[in-house]
């Protein structure tokens, strides 16, 4: 079974030092899947700084920062990472006192447009194939849905408890599967699903209010039902909380003996094939 790393908002405002103080050890042996931020709004440091009222931003183009271009495009020379589409600026605005992430917001034909610039923008610097999209703040709904589906993106998220996507059989099919068993089993369903024209795999999320317990439980079920595990993390928290960085390494090792192979978010969606 594969167990996969995914680290959220690498931007124009990454230092790759940061990367690689974190990851120096597993280079050549965990890949790491980058969701990346294509052109980030200024106010973008990985923690989100919001204000309530709208302001017009220039946006933070990732190539730009050429250390960190060149930074990553030798780990993908090396093919010990992975380039995944994170939203085009991870933008929010505050909604009836809500923060709400971009791919919910922003009307239909903006995201269709939106969508092919930023998925083209990251195939053009860096020159490889971007295959799976990772909505901002796990935000997405129809609109979204419909526009990584227009450039042939697959989803890092999960079904909410709302109606959410574009009706279909797939999708019906796929919603009653997934609360089915979290209602039999307590827990998110944890096989990639084709759901209209692209695969959703679910991500479990490393946070400081995430518990540990619980990851080490779902990753070891995981691995017993012969299903995927992606670890969702930001190198920005594992940084700022020396608790979950060691965290963070735990779980690695703890993968280890159990008996999972790493792979990339790509490669656990494309288990599907098996089932």
């Amino acid at each position: 079974m594969i167990f996969a790393i995914r680290d959220d908002d690498v931007s124009y405002f990454t230092n790759w030092q940061d990367l690689e103080y974190l990851y120096s050890d597993l280079w050549g042996k965990v890949p790491i899947s980058f969701a990346v931020i294509p052109f980030a709004v200024p106010y973008w440091r990985g923690e989100v700084n919001m204000t309530k009222k709208f302001q017009n931003s220039s946006f933070k183009a990732l190539h730009e920062n050429i250390d960190l271009l060149e930074y990553l495009k030798i780990k993908i020379q090396n093919k010990e990472i992975e380039i995944m589409l994170h939203g085009f600026s991870h933008e929010y605005r505050i909604i009836k006192g809500h923060r709400i992430g971009e791919y919910l917001w922003k009307p239909k034909d903006q995201l269709i447009k939106e969508t092919l610039k930023a998925k083209q923008y990251l195939e053009e610097i860096f020159q490889c194939p971007i295959k799976v999209f990772v909505p901002p703040s796990n935000m997405i709904g129809k609109e979204g849905i419909i526009a990584i589906e227009s450039v042939g993106l697959n989803l890092s998220g999960i079904i909410g408890r709302k109606i959410d996507r574009p009706i279909s059989f797939s999708y019906l099919k796929a919603y009653l599967r997934r609360w089915i068993y979290r209602f039999l089993r307590g827990n998110p369903y944890p096989f990639p699903l084709i759901i209209g024209n692209h695969v959703e795999l679910v991500a479990y999320s490393l946070t400081p209010s995430a518990s540990l317990s619980w990851l080490r439980e779902t990753m070891r079920v995981c691995y017993k039902m012969g299903a995927p595990f992606v670890l969702a993390t930001h190198h920005w928290e594992l940084i700022k909380y020396p608790d979950l960085y060691s965290a963070f390494y735990q779980l690695i090792e703890e993968a280890k003996t159990i008996g999972y192979s790493f792979g990339t978010v790509s490669q656990c969606m494309n288990l599907i094939r098996r089932r």
